[in-house]
């Protein structure tokens, strides 16, 4: 054997196991001992390092052939880790409205993966080299000296609600919402006097200062409120949203009020803000900071009713929006498949802290889609947009229980009144007659654009809907239900240059909904003609929008059987070269309609018909 491998002075030869002879000896005869099975000798093994370029074949055959080796093998490689399946199809909460937010909806648009926006996370743990993150999760932004208050939490929940956000599109793992999106990490806590601290006041402002208008801040915290009565998730006594502190709730306001975007969890507390215990309005009656709340609701696979409010979660008014609290798949903790670190995944992610994520992605996709088209999103106009046109929470389904949270966002309908801002994206009504709902919280003006002839008074805040009636006969639309003082106004014409006002088409004020001022018009329509209806706020109110239209359509003809009879009338040709438009009375009702002749050589007499 020594001839076989010094034939090549690169060989070289080492025991396989490193530990003494004399102690793998005794293990030996301890083992055999006890088991009273014979033990493999390990000081028999060797490991032969055979330089690139060996023969190894050959080397093999020459050391099997001798009496003195048992048996020689190469040693297997280093192989790649198990690949990771395709998860995303367990992702519900991506899918279409109303089991998710529809994400679908928005691949195929400019801007609509969060190219355009940056998302700053505000917590914790987080696994930057997870292999569905590393290529999308960007550097710390430090406050202070980062610490983990929840070391034993093994960089797991900051590595969740990344894969929620911007799970890296790549046919393993999760997809993340918004998963273009820039994305910066920011600490919540902070080292101090040998302690670890919550520092979120200045996280905020330190987030704040590394974002522009139009981008959003994810605040994955809670903080113990005033009511130590209600008790949710874990034993979370009283926890409610981080705005309840007044300077987290101040440095919340510059965000918003500099056009930052601002999520917040409602906290898994099961806390009502609506009890008296935050004042009459959460928070302790502040003005409202703009920021959105949100609330846990139930997953279609869950226990309660799909979109319910889940029992730990925060509620009350100021709630804005829920997203799952419950059974979410994303990056992290290791029962949906362990493993590596790097490979964790988990299917019962959960909280506020999950529900939170869904409402964020969905917050960055429309400002990102409104910066394609040249426009920057107002934190209250993506709140808006989100709310209004949100699948609405169930309250009334068997096991589902009170407490407000908001609908989950659609972002297939969002889209459409984000569009409608500007005429070649009015939102299409369907029938003869329903509603729509909508906000024009983000609207501006076009080029162009008019305001009514009614309104004395407008900045743009429009938004458009398209109606074809499939009948002719006297439509109302009107505002009834909106919550600001509305302007309305009706036309034909597809371009802002070609609009022309339909006659009666404009109203500024009537006197709906208990002096509220809302706007009506009634209008004659002609089925399959196409009418642009346009709705503003007065000065610049603005708010929800509720559009109710309605057509009473002229069945005059068809409920009368009888055949009118009139007198021969001769025409010449040279006169009247088209058809013409005549007016009778019909006999059973006394009801106008419209009858017509037809010319048909000079000279000949037709009947009317």
């Amino acid at each position: 054997m020594n001839e076989i491998l010094r034939g090549d002075p690169e060989i070289t030869v080492r025991r396989l196991f490193t530990r003494p002879e004399a102690e793998l000896s005794q293990e030996k005869d301890r083992i055999e001992a006890r088991s009273g099975r014979q033990q493999a000798d390990k000081n028999l093994y060797f490991l032969v390092e055979l330089p690139e370029g060996s023969e190894a074949e050959g080397i093999l055959d020459e050391l099997n052939a001798l009496d003195v080796v048992e048996i020689a093998y190469p040693e297997p490689l280093p192989q790649p880790p198990p690949v990771t399946p395709d998860f995303s199809s367990q992702q519900l909460y991506r899918n279409p409205a109303p089991q998710g937010i529809d994400v679908s909806a928005t691949a195929s648009i400019p801007g609509g993966q969060g190219e355009n926006v940056k998302i700053i996370d505000i917590e914790y743990s987080w696994n930057t080299l997870h292999e569905d993150l590393g290529a999308s999760v960007g550097t710390l932004i430090p406050n202070g000296t980062p610490c983990n208050p929840f070391p034993g939490d093994n960089l797991n929940h900051g590595t969740a609600v990344l894969g929620q956000l911007v799970g890296t599109d790549n046919g393993i793992g999760v997809i993340g919402i918004a998963h273009e999106a820039d994305i910066g990490l920011v600490n919540a806590a902070v080292s101090s006097g040998g302690s670890c601290v919550l520092g979120l006041a200045n996280a905020i402002d330190v987030a704040h200062n590394n974002l522009s208008a139009g981008d959003v801040i994810l605040i994955e915290q809670q903080v113990s409120g005033p009511d130590l009565v209600c008790t949710g998730q874990g034993g979370n006594t009283g926890y409610v949203a981080v705005e309840w502190i007044q300077a987290y709730y101040d440095a919340i306001v510059a965000a918003t009020s500099d056009g930052i975007i601002v999520v917040e969890a409602a906290g898994n507390g099961s806390c009502n803000y609506d009890s008296g215990a935050y004042g009459t309005v959460f928070p302790a009656d502040r003005p409202n900071s703009k920021a959105i709340i949100v609330g846990a609701g139930a997953s279609p696979n869950g226990s309660a009713p799909a979109r319910s409010r889940l029992g730990f979660s925060g509620h009350g008014t100021r709630v804005d929006l829920q997203g799952y609290g419950e059974k979410v798949v994303t990056t992290g903790y290791g029962d949906l498949q362990g493993g590596s670190l790097n490979q964790f995944y988990t299917a019962i992610f959960s909280g506020t802290s999950s529900a939170s994520p869904i409402v964020t992605g969905a917050a960055a996709i429309l400002s990102s889609i409104a910066k394609e088209n040249g426009k920057t999103l107002s934190p209250t106009g993506v709140r808006s947009l989100l709310k209004t046109r949100g699948t609405p929470q169930d309250t009334s389904s068997g096991g589902a229980l009170p407490g407000k949270i908001g609908p989950l966002p659609d972002l297939s309908k969002a889209v459409l009144m984000l569009m409608a801002d500007d005429l070649d994206g009015a939102i299409v009504l369907s029938g003869n007659s329903g509603s729509d709902s909508g906000t024009n919280a983000h609207a501006t003006g076009e080029s162009g654009e008019a305001a009514g002839s009614c309104v004395a008074d407008s900045q743009f805040n429009s938004v458009w809907w398209s109606w074809t009636p499939s009948a002719s006969g006297s439509a109302v639309i009107d505002t009834v239900g909106s919550g600001f003082d509305t302007t309305l106004a009706v036309y034909t014409g597809n371009t802002i240059g070609t609009l022309t006002e339909v006659p009666n088409g404009c109203n500024d004020d009537i006197d709906f909904d208990g002096g509220n001022l809302r706007s009506s018009v009634t209008i004659d329509v002609t089925g399959g003609k196409t009418y642009k209806i346009r709705v503003d706020g007065f000065n610049t109110s603005i708010g929800t929008v509720k559009l109710n239209y309605s057509l009473d359509a002229d069945t005059s003809v068809a409920a009368d059987t009888s055949s009118p009879t009139w007198p021969d009338k001769t025409f010449r040709a040279d006169v009247f070269e088209r058809t013409l438009t005549l007016e009778w009375k019909a006999a059973s009702d006394n009801v106008g309609v419209e009858g017509y002749v037809v010319v048909q050589a000079p000279g000949t007499p037709v009947n009317g018909v």
